[in-house]
């Protein structure tokens, strides 16, 4: 007890300067004692500064009510240093009024529910001084006194068991009448990472601290990965830069790809992607499988008709299918271009094929667009080619589809003549006519010629006097006639010949 006594003293000289925190504030008890006036046994009368006015409860023990209890609200969450109760005092029954008083407890709440708050004190075997004053640095804003004489309960010698009166004269509680300030003159604020800017009242050092920080002070961070009270929190996130907010838990920045929330702990999903899941998936993944909710990417390849590492891109060129790993039929129309997805030819298929994808040729008899026409009758074994319809021809047949007969001998050369030998009878008949004009140019050069000589020698004979002469060149030129006689029967035989 001197101890207790010497602390209390000391502490009082240091914080001499503090406040009384509970003087004319509101006070409440369970119950009140049938007093006249009853103004003589309120509750109020406990924190009036008047010693002689005091708050009395009906009794406890023998009656149905086995607990007493009675408070004072403060008004706001205060900063307590100590706690002063001033008992009723009635002179010569000193031991019998501690014994009422014995076996009580102290709490301070931030409501009126004591088994929230925090306990100040709790009297043991030895019975308490009617004047009593115990240190309690904590905060809070409600001040409770209780007791209780419960039945089957053994309790110490000199308590009350019987008639327990609560006779509470003064409750005088000090401290600091603002919140977040301490000293002796409670004119210093405390540490700003206080919780609840609540520190203790001598020193300053924090009484909690808030999240994300930490020490006497809380003047110290969570370390990396952590944050919260007490640093008691593990980061669970994927916050792109560095670990998550000491204070809060959240990610400062953005997420990394593929995460969303205040706290990067959600991942993508309906089809998104990337930094806070902001991107659309293609929608073209294959077997409907989502996209890589990192990079968007699909794991799983493309659905027909699409291709690339986040299938956003048709096929093309000429391919079709899964990741365009086909190629469309060469025989499609246009050449070589068909639907991305399935293959099929927009414009059917070229002479000779059929089918979506024109991959089957004809049938057997038959060939050209669709497969309309049919092979000739004329070709051996009713087979042709399924494109143009050319075969190899039956016995007595021709030409490109075999449907020309070829005539019996007899007839051959007037066959010939109209068909295929016209042209070598035209180059014939051509050649003869130059040779005909050749010979004709021919015997009229040769008539010049002898023409020509007739006129000379009839002047040599003009310049003859002698008849001798005249009849010889009569002679000579009957004998030239002979020749030129025997040179027309040449011309004669000539184009007899021809």
């Amino acid at each position: 007890m001197f101890f207790q006594f010497t602390l209390v003293l000391l502490n009082f000289i240091v914080i001499s300067g503090i406040d009384d925190i509970s003087v004319r504030k509101h006070a409440t008890q369970n119950s009140t004692e049938l007093c006249l006036p009853p103004s003589i046994c309120e509750a109020n009368n406990a924190v009036d500064r008047n010693i002689n006015t005091c708050s009395k409860t009906t009794p406890i023990g023998r009656t149905a009510t086995k607990s007493t209890w009675w408070y004072v609200d403060l008004g706001e969450i205060l900063s307590v240093f100590d706690i002063r109760i001033q008992f009723k005092d009635h002179g010569p029954e000193v031991m019998r009024q501690r014994g009422r008083f014995a076996g009580f407890s102290l709490f301070v709440s931030n409501t009126t529910d004591r088994n929230l708050g925090f306990l100040c004190y709790k009297n043991g075997l030895q019975l308490p001084p009617l004047d009593f004053t115990i240190g309690c640095i904590t905060h809070g804003r409600f001040v409770i006194y209780y007791n209780e004489r419960l039945d089957g309960t053994n309790y110490p010698t000199g308590y009350e068991i019987n008639n327990v009166f609560t006779e509470l004269c003064e409750v005088t509680v000090r401290g600091c009448s603002k919140q977040g300030v301490y000293g002796n003159s409670c004119n210093k604020s405390c540490p700003e990472n206080c919780q609840e800017q609540r520190c203790d009242i001598i020193n300053g050092s924090c009484l909690g601290c808030t999240p994300g920080w930490i020490g006497e002070y809380c003047n110290k961070e969570c370390d990396a990965g952590f944050y919260g009270l007490e640093c008691s929190m593990e980061c669970i996130g994927h916050c792109k830069d560095g670990p998550c907010n000491h204070t809060t838990g959240n990610c400062d920045k953005e997420c990394s790809d593929g995460w969303t929330g205040d706290r990067c702990d959600i991942e993508c999903r309906g089809g998104t992607y990337g930094p806070e899941c902001k991107y659309n998936c293609s929608g073209h993944c294959n077997d409907d499988v989502p996209c890589n909710r990192t990079n968007g990417f699909c794991n799983t390849g493309c659905q027909a008709g699409y291709t690339g590492e986040k299938c956003y891109t048709g096929c093309e060129n000429g391919t079709f299918g899964a990741n365009c790993r086909e190629q469309c039929s060469l025989y499609c129309l246009p050449t070589g271009t068909c639907n991305s997805t399935n293959g099929f030819c927009f414009d059917g298929c070229a002479s000779g094929y059929l089918g979506n994808i024109c991959n089957k040729t004809c049938k057997k008899g038959r060939y050209g667009m669709n497969c309309t026409e049919h092979c000739s009758t004329n070709c051996q074994n009713d087979v042709c080619n399924h494109v143009d319809g050319t075969c190899p021809c039956k016995s007595g047949w021709k030409g490109f589809n075999c449907s020309e007969a070829i005539l019996p001998a007899s007839s051959q050369v007037s066959d010939d003549t109209s068909c295929n030998e016209v042209p070598f009878i035209v180059g014939l008949t051509i050649s003869a006519f130059i040779n005909a004009l050749l010979i004709v140019a021919l015997i009229i050069s040769i008539k010049k010629h002898f023409k020509h000589e007739k006129e000379k020698r009839s002047l040599q004979y003009a310049t003859i006097s002698s008849s001798s002469l005249r009849v010889q060149a009569a002679t000579n030129e009957s004998h030239s006639y002979q020749e030129l006689h025997v040179a027309g029967n040449t011309y004669n035989n000539l184009t007899l010949t021809n």
